[in-house]
């Protein structure tokens, strides 16, 4: 699960990059994602980004790839989950 919401952020962080026409350079994320018996953390992300842009540059980036994110837009909710299970020949 943290695999595939890091692989979403880090994609809209190029998305981001291209449709504005603005290097990226090097960009990394670092999660920190703890499941529990009684349930999960709050997801952790750090966003570091090398950039010759600026400070403001980076700042938008990261903002505009967590909310352009899909998982991290569906992470900032409740959802209910409801999970059934069928044991063959009953």
């Amino acid at each position: 699960m943290a695999a595939g919401i890091a692989f979403c952020y880090m994609t809209q962080l190029g998305r981001y990059a291209t449709i504005v026409g603005r290097p990226l350079g090097d960009y990394r994320l670092i999660q920190d994602l703890a499941i529990l018996d009684s349930g999960m953390d709050p997801l952790r992300t750090q966003v570091c980004v090398r950039t010759t842009e600026g400070e403001d540059y980076g700042k938008t980036l990261v903002e505009m790839g967590a909310q352009t994110c899909f998982l991290h837009a569906a992470c900032q909710s409740e959802i209910p989950v409801e999970i059934r299970h069928r044991i063959a020949g009953t």
